[in-house]
């Protein structure tokens, strides 16, 4: 069974002990907002949101890629919201990824080299 985002918001706002409604009003959505976004009624919310979820869940088995790679399934533009932020504000990232793929590389092996290079 794949996770969706709102199971695993779920699972990280029980795990804070948090109430649906006291969570909500922590990060200022509407509690049926909230809970349609848990019951995978509807999309994850935006950046904004997310970030403020981000916040207030701050905990150590908190993976905010995982959590911003989740938010993005169902999106219109299936590009997790942090992703877009880097995308934008940094000019130089789509000339990379042109270059990247016009050259053919491997990204898993061009991360794995990054990973490596950082040890």
């Amino acid at each position: 069974m794949t996770i969706t985002f709102g199971d695993y918001l779920k699972e990280l706002r029980a795990k804070k002990s948090f109430t649906l409604r006291g969570f909500a009003t922590m990060i200022g959505m509407a509690p049926s907002y909230l809970s349609d976004i848990e019951q995978g009624k509807r999309n994850a919310p935006t950046k904004e949101y997310l970030d403020k979820m981000i916040k207030e869940l701050n905990q150590e088995d908190l993976d905010v890629n995982t959590f911003y790679d989740l938010a993005k399934v169902g999106k219109a533009v299936p590009i997790a919201e942090d992703v877009k932020k880097i995308i934008t504000e940094d000019k130089a990232i789509p000339t990379l990824c042109r270059k990247i793929k016009s050259n053919n590389i491997n990204v898993e092996n061009l991360i794995k080299d990054i990973e490596r290079g950082k040890k």
